[in-house]
């Protein structure tokens, strides 16, 4: 990015750019950082349309990074970057936290989207699964869905992290609003209106 700076002409506002996502990086690990391995959460991630279409083999490898980035801690992190996880596996981990990568704006997520109703409904598509549906995380209500392409991805991840770190560390993230720092991405940085479905619920 400091390269295309340079390139462009716009070195002052790469840099900028570059400084503002590591302040958002450096908040959640700053409010984490003192937690010990057995008070962290710990998080799955897998992938939405492989549990809502009801296999009891789901694929993982979405979002792993920014479960890191938030304090979480990574279920999946000993197992080989992507691949599939078996329902018996899933239980037998029982996580404290799900969450589901959506690729599409038909499963609810993405800037076109204005209202949460399709979010609701993958949400229950989820719930419905007869694995993730026995687990603690589901009983607790501590199942979520997000937008990979708007949070998991590229240079978004430090805002997947915020977002998850609200919900999983929420006194230590009393004060913090994501939605504010999305908000900055696409309006301070980009120029276009912020809007979309994001992170669910």
């Amino acid at each position: 990015l400091r390269m295309l700076g340079y390139i462009l002409g716009k070195v002052e506002r790469a840099n900028a750019f570059i400084d503002w996502r590591q302040d958002i990086m450096h908040l959640a690990e700053e409010r984490t950082g003192d937690l010990k391995e057995a008070d962290r959460v710990r998080v799955l991630c897998l992938d939405f349309t492989s549990v809502a279409s009801g296999n009891s083999e789901f694929y993982y490898g979405w979002g792993q990074r920014f479960i890191n980035l938030s304090g979480g801690l990574n279920i999946a992190g000993g197992l080989p970057s992507s691949g599939k996880v078996s329902g018996e596996w899933v239980l037998e981990e029982n996580p404290d936290v799900i969450i589901l990568a959506s690729c599409y704006p038909k499963e609810g997520f993405g800037y076109s989207l204005t209202y949460d109703t399709l979010a609701e409904e993958s949400l229950n598509a989820v719930l419905n699964n007869s694995v993730i549906g026995e687990t603690g995380a589901a009983k607790k209500g501590n199942v979520y869905l997000y937008s990979y392409y708007g949070l998991g991805s590229g240079g978004q991840t430090q805002l997947g992290a915020l977002y998850l770190a609200k919900r999983i560390y929420q006194d230590l993230f009393m004060d913090i609003d994501p939605e504010q720092f999305h908000r900055e991405y696409f309006e301070e940085w980009f120029g276009i209106p912020y809007q979309g479905v994001w992170f669910y619920p």
